[in-house]
């Protein structure tokens, strides 16, 4: 991927692909806002990115994830996925329940 040997430099194949699965699963608990937080913290990239697009999908960021339609938890996951800006973005049946 992108010139990588996948065995030998797995960590940085891993920084350059962005992956949403058909079943994406966030913390339940997590109102909109931490959910964007984290996964961007865990990318070490900033979560306004994430936030502009959860606004431009018209989300309800004040729910918890666990409160929130199937159809938004989808659109969140999507952001999420898209926000990391990664290289590589791979997304399985992204309008699965939109």
């Amino acid at each position: 991927i992108l010139g990588l040997d996948c065995r030998r430099q797995r960590v940085e194949v891993h920084r350059q692909v962005a992956y949403l699965p058909g079943d994406a699963r966030l913390p339940k608990r997590m109102k909109g806002p931490e959910v964007l937080r984290f996964f961007a913290a865990m990318r070490g990239r900033p979560a306004e990115p994430s936030f502009e697009l959860a606004r431009r999908m018209d989300l309800d960021l004040a729910r918890r994830v666990g409160a929130m339609s199937t159809g938004m938890r989808q659109k969140l996951a999507i952001a999420v996925t898209l926000a990391a800006e990664a290289p590589v973005t791979i997304l399985d049946e992204p309008t699965a329940n939109l």
